[in-house]
Formats: structure tokens, C-alpha cells, sequence
């Protein structure tokens, strides 16, 4: 009989070796965790200059999970990152090649160490750790069951020319989001700062950084391709912010919902919008498939 550790709840600072790096994280254990049941985790990316406990302090995560039960781990961009605290999610932002499989390392380690559902193991990550959230959909989707995103784009694609061709992109024609190796449907959850025309354009176009990106809606719609969804997205009972595609395959949903602030993470303090209860609403239900 397998022995499943316990610990106790609270915050464990951790190191593995993962594509011959050392990398480190924190692992959050939850209010009410005993090791009895198998629990759900969430792997939360920080920002591009950021680090785990930031994301820690920002997302809200970690208070989301004391009041579900589930486990959260918020990694560090890599020490040897160029530049650092950096995550390599395709044409952006750098990072080490080694971003691919750390997440997969991790979710071993949960498994060796704590009392883990498998198949309810979700990503997400604002900014660059969206870009990041993205990437573990289209690279590592037998691991994550479903994925939520803020304030940035899926870019694991090829960086498209600037300028009036990046706003003319649509989801059949979108390079900059290229997901070949993409497993199976994959629910997305993407939040989008709905004025912001500058630093992670809403309508899409150069960034004020020059990161050419495509827009909020587009990119949404090209995860709708990619997960078979028909019909048009409609807007959801309990929050006007969120559109969603329902009708997917393999029962997932694409969720477009856009924050009404020019401000770059604005949702992440905006109770109001209730970014976290609608987005644990959406992964909470989505399991991976059985062997």
C-alpha cells in the first residue's frame, strides 16, 4: 500500500532538478488538507520580473484553495533565465527551454508527496505566466486538465510581422498561436483588461514592449477551433464579463471575459469582477480523461 505523506497545511518552499536545473517552488497545502482524499492542484505562473510568492500575494489563489481544498504551487522562473524571472512560452519572453517540463516535474513531485487527484491538475498565470498558461495547454494538455489565463496571449506559435498584419490575423490563419502537438480538447479560461490599448492590447497589434499580438478575441476563438466548439459564444448568467463557447468537444468550454480597466492585472483586485469564483467554476469541473 502506498504511503501518501502528510503534511501539514501551510507553505512549503521546494527544489528539484528539472532538465539538469536546479528549480524551486512553493507548494501551498490547504486550511482542511489531512491527506484522506485526493485533491485537485493549480500550478499558478508568475508575471514577467516576478517571482512565486508575488503571484502568491496577487492572484488570490491561495484563498480560493483554503476554501476548496485544492493545492496550490506557484513556481519560479529559472535562476539562468535570460532574462530573468522569465518564462520561455514560444516568441515570448525568454526563459530557459527547460520551462516545457518543470511543470511536468512538479506534478510528479505532488504525486510522491501529497495526496493528488491526477486528473485534476489545472494551469494558470497572469502575464508572461499567461503566455506560460497557454504554452502548458498546447505542450503538456495530458498533464492539465484545463487552463485559465490573464492578460496576455497564446504565442508558442511564430511571431507575426508587425503592423497592420497582426490585427488581420484570425483563428484560421493565427501563427502566432501553432499548437501541433496539442493532445486533446482543452478547456480556457482567457482574461482580457478590455481597455487596454497599450501594454497587452485588447483589439491586438505591438504591444507598447514591440510584442506584435494578436487580439482578445481572436485568440479566443482560435482556442474555440482547436477544441471544436460550434456555434457563437454567449454571454454567461452569472457574470456579463465572460462569454463562452459551450458547445466543445469532450465536454470543455472556451471562456473569453473581459475586465472593464486599461489597467495591465486589474482583475487580480477586482472583487467585483470575481475573476477567481468563475474561473475555479469553469477547471473545478473538468477532469482528465482516464487511461
Amino acid at each position: 500500500m502506498t504511503v501518501i505523506p502528510v503534511l501539514t497545511p501551510g507553505d512549503y518552499n521546494e527544489a528539484i532538478t528539472s532538465s539538469g536545473l536546479s528549480r524551486t517552488f512553493i507548494v501551498h497545502i490547504p486550511t482542511d488538507y489531512t491527506g484522506n482524499d485526493a485533491v485537485p492542484a493549480i500550478i499558478d505562473f508568475h508575471w514577467y520580473g516576478a517571482e512565486g510568492s508575488t503571484q502568491e500575494a496577487s492572484s488570490g489563489w491561495k484563498q480560493k484553495c483554503d476554501r476548496e481544498g485544492c493545492i496550490v504551487v506557484y513556481p519560479n522562473s529559472a535562476a539562468t533565465a535570460n532574462p530573468a524571472n522569465s518564462w520561455d512560452s514560444g516568441y515570448c519572453c525568454g526563459g530557459v527551454s527547460g520551462d516545457t517540463q518543470f511543470p511536468r516535474d512538479i506534478i510528479t513531485w505532488l504525486k510522491a508527496n501529497t495526496n493528488l487527484d491526477t486528473t485534476r491538475v489545472y494551469a494558470s498565470g497572469g502575464s508572461n505566466g499567461g503566455s506560460e498558461t497557454y504554452a502548458m495547454a498546447c505542450w503538456n494538455s495530458d498533464v492539465f486538465a484545463a487552463v485559465a489565463a490573464v492578460d496576455f496571449r497564446c504565442v508558442t506559435g511564430t511571431e507575426p510581422n508587425p503592423g497592420s498584419s497582426v490585427t488581420s490575423l484570425t483563428p484560421s490563419n493565427n501563427t502566432a498561436c501553432s499548437c501541433p502537438n496539442l493532445k486533446r480538447p482543452i478547456t480556457v479560461v482567457e482574461w482580457d483588461e478590455g481597455e487596454d490599448y497599450t501594454f497587452i492590447n485588447y483589439n491586438g497589434g505591438v504591444s507598447s514592449t514591440d510584442l506584435p499580438l494578436v487580439s482578445a478575441l481572436v485568440n479566443a476563438e482560435t482556442w474555440a477551433d482547436f477544441d471544436g466548439c460550434t456555434g457563437s459564444a454567449t454571454t454567461d448568467p452569472n457574470n456579463s464579463l465572460c462569454k463562452t463557447w459551450t458547445s466543445c468537444e469532450d465536454n470543455t468550454t472556451v471562456s473569453l471575459c473581459t475586465n472593464p480597466s486599461p489597467t495591465h492585472l486589474a482583475v487580480y483586485g477586482n472583487t467585483s469582477a470575481d475573476w477567481i469564483g468563475v474561473t475555479w467554476d469553469r477547471l473545478s469541473t473538468q477532469s482528465l480523461p482516464l487511461p
